[in-house]
């Protein structure tokens, strides 16, 4: 009797083997000196404080060149969702 091949099971243990994936959860956001967060690809910054919080977007600009700013929210959850949903779209 011939031994059996392994099957490959690189692409199972990874994870990816025809599951519909999930979209990756985004990068967490980085403590900043002081009040704020920043994203680590330093697209998002957050500044304010607890029930006063903005989000600052400098991808996308205003008219006069600066980063657009969102807000205010009232919980970090708030921001968390604003910023997930810029990313997407």
């Amino acid at each position: 009797m011939a031994p059996r091949a392994k099957a490959d099971t690189s692409a199972a243990k990874a994870g990816t083997a025809g599951k519909p994936g999930k979209p990756p959860k985004p990068p967490k956001m980085i403590e900043k000196a002081g009040d704020g967060y920043r994203s680590p690809d330093g697209r998002f910054t957050v500044e304010g404080t607890p029930g006063a919080w903005y989000v600052a977007d400098t991808e996308h600009l205003s008219p006069l060149g600066t980063p657009t700013i969102v807000g205010p929210f009232r919980t970090l959850a708030e921001v968390k969702a604003s910023v997930e949903a810029a990313r997407s779209g």
